[in-house]
């Protein structure tokens, strides 16, 4: 579990990533979370859906963030294809394919 830290010569744990095995995952959440940290956990964030809405009851209930660590999300190259598929220049969309790899130019070695 890694703590991002704020402060003026001293530690203030502000937020927590929680990267533990999944079956922790549950436990740590919710003590950050009560203890009032933000909190980005790594998939799968709970075992059982009955935990996530525990969790994102608790979140609420103590006005924190919390969300599932899905790094594809701020990547730019996705905040640009939703931009450009929510702007309809390109009609309403007939199927979706993605990949997310990357040409390393493997043959060419």
């Amino acid at each position: 579990m890694s703590r991002g830290s704020v402060g003026s010569g001293r530690s203030v744990f502000t937020r927590h990533y929680l990267g533990t095995p999944h079956t922790l995952h549950y436990g740590n959440a919710l003590d950050a979370i009560r203890a009032k940290k933000h909190v980005l956990c790594e998939k799968p964030v709970t075992t059982n859906a009955a935990e996530l809405r525990s969790l994102l009851a608790a979140a609420k209930e103590h006005g924190v963030f919390f969300m599932e660590a899905l790094w594809t999300r701020f990547q730019p190259l996705t905040l640009e294809v939703k931009k450009l598929a929510e702007s309809g220049v390109l009609g309403a969309p007939l199927a979706l394919q993605a990949d997310l790899s990357e040409n390393f130019g493997i043959d060419s070695r």
